[in-house]
């Protein structure tokens, strides 16, 4: 009897730790995609930015904003598109 509360203890116990898993897996799912969207928004404001103000950004220059998921390289860069003269400007190191 004793093995057999024991056995039913370990599995409600198990059962509640995958519970919390899939809940804090969700969680961390929905932060990275919240963290995606972000900076994809990002980099879009920098590609209309540059854009609004007469800048015709390569393909490589797009494809180096579009793919930055660094959220403070991309608040630099729409800073910079925003105040700068240049595109070499924009984007230097």
């Amino acid at each position: 009897m004793r093995f057999q509360q024991m056995k039913e203890d370990y599995e409600r116990e198990l059962e509640d730790a995958r519970e919390q898993g899939k809940q804090q897996g969700a969680k961390l799912g929905e932060a990275r995609g919240e963290a995606r969207g972000e900076a994809r928004s990002k980099a879009a404001a920098v590609v209309q930015v540059l854009t609004a103000r007469g800048f015709s950004p390569s393909p490589a220059q797009q494809a180096k904003v579009t793919q930055c998921s660094d959220p403070a390289v991309l608040n630099e860069w729409l800073t910079r598109a925003a105040t700068l003269d240049s595109l070499d400007a924009v984007f230097a190191e």
